[in-house]
């Protein structure tokens, strides 16, 4: 029986409190294996904007503000797609110069090629990359073959605002040679930012502009591809999220200090269902001591226990989280097992 009004009365703090959760980040270094080979004797590249869309990507002027669709105006006029993609190939250029996959590389105007719309994307011809080639002596055409963005806000809440970019392309590696195609990648990349600065406690930092932001996502979407053929370790950001409980600030502390342990033992006491929005919060903090501890299983496991209460309850912030990092975490995992199959010396 008392353990019954326990649950009842912690199930309405939840209620009245949980305007007041806060989310912490932090940065780690992880072990991003390379994923792809360049083709042999290739020492240059050039770069190129296939300026290709699909019929039903007509929202370069569009973002979402809560949800809802909205044009912009104040940039209507801006050719936002060949800001974006400049940044990118920019930024790709920069990282296959600065990690020695490339001795040389040349970007070309995104506004180079003509806009077109199929239902497929059409491969460059032979022809065509040849006549590239020619021009800039590069062993390797590296195209963007396509590129698309959405910006979307969330307004002011108790939390905080906060906004992110979804980038999405996919990009086509020819052999100046041969003219044929000699790697096929599709990517989708996040960004997110919030006005949460871990210094002062406080909501007090800014927010880009919806065309900052989406030229900073599209310098991180070249810098993310061009990363993929070099091994290397890199700083990434993670988050837990601090319900104003005192078990939790307490949890908080340790999780600071790297005592996962400790962490996980208090956490582990909330993740009954019938705590609801704790309860999700707790699995989906055990997931991230999971993943501090090498165990991605562990945290994929917990992620989705998280999701499933989640789904339950219908917490769409809750949800957007956990679809985040699961996504992080699935990824993380290919990673791992791509590395742990390159044979050792014998």
């Amino acid at each position: 029986m008392k353990k019954s009004r326990f649950y009842i009365v912690l199930l309405g703090l939840t209620a009245i409190l949980t305007s007041c959760t806060t989310y912490r980040e932090f940065s780690i270094e992880v072990f991003r294996p390379q994923e792809v080979n360049l083709p042999d004797n290739a020492k240059s590249g050039v770069l190129i904007y296939q300026n290709f869309k699909f019929p039903n990507d007509t929202l370069q002027h569009y973002y979402r503000s809560d949800g809802q669709l909205k044009k912009d105006r104040k940039n209507q006029h801006v050719n936002i797609d060949s800001l974006a993609a400049e940044s990118c190939l920019q930024a790709a250029a920069e990282v296959f110069r600065s990690r020695k996959v490339l001795d040389e590389t040349t970007v070309l105007p995104a506004n180079l090629v003509e806009r077109h719309r199929f239902d497929k994307i059409p491969r460059f011809q032979p022809d065509f990359v040849k006549k590239v080639a020619d021009g800039t002596k590069a062993d390797l055409l590296i195209s963007l073959a396509t590129f698309s963005f959405m910006f979307s806000e969330y307004p002011y809440t108790d939390q905080g605002a906060s906004c992110e970019v979804i980038t999405a392309g996919i990009w086509d590696i020819y052999d100046t040679k041969t003219g044929k195609l000699a790697e096929h990648k599709q990517m989708v990349d996040t960004i997110f930012w919030n006005t949460y600065n871990e210094s002062t406690g406080k909501n007090d930092l800014n927010l880009p502009p919806r065309l900052t932001a989406i030229e900073m996502a599209a310098s991180l979407f070249g810098e993310n591809y061009a990363r993929r053929f070099t091994s290397n370790w890199e700083t990434v950001s993670r988050m837990f999220i601090l319900p104003p409980v005192n078990d939790f600030k307490l949890a908080a502390g340790y999780a600071e200090n790297s005592e996962w342990d400790k962490a996980r033992e208090i956490w582990e006491r909330y993740t009954g269902d019938k705590l609801g929005k704790l309860a999700i919060t707790a699995r989906y903090n055990l997931a991230l001591a999971c993943e501090m501890q090498d165990d991605i299983d562990g945290a994929l496991s917990w992620l989705s226990q998280a999701l499933k209460l989640g789904i339950a309850s219908r917490s769409a912030d809750e949800m957007q989280n956990i679809l985040r990092y699961q996504k992080i975490l699935q990824q993380r995992k290919k990673e791992i097992e791509k590395l742990s199959n390159i044979p050792g010396d014998e």
